[in-house]
């Protein structure tokens, strides 16, 4: 059996992981957060196919969510930025 955080998740539930499951974000405001730090970078698994660690895209979130709480310094990869576009996900 697989252990959770090792859980490789595809483009659409790591859409759903970042955004929530009522309102996951879009796939170009992933890459575009790949390309600042803010999210992980894929693994690419085959040809045309990338899936995305769950342990990773949670340390990310905490990431996130302790820049916004002022908890810590964010990892300087994984920076919060005001590059996503005023609000559009």
């Amino acid at each position: 059996m697989q252990d959770d955080d090792d859980e490789m998740m595809p483009q659409e539930v790591t859409c759903k992981f970042f955004g929530g499951p009522d309102r996951p974000i879009h796939y170009s405001t992933l890459y575009r957060g790949i390309a600042a730090g803010r999210y992980p970078k894929p693994v690419h698994v085959g040809p045309n196919s990338v899936r995305w660690l769950r342990s990773e895209c949670r340390k990310a979130r905490q990431a996130l969510i302790d820049a916004r709480d002022g908890a810590r310094e964010p990892d300087a990869r994984l920076s919060v930025s005001n590059k996503c576009g005023g609000g559009r996900s």
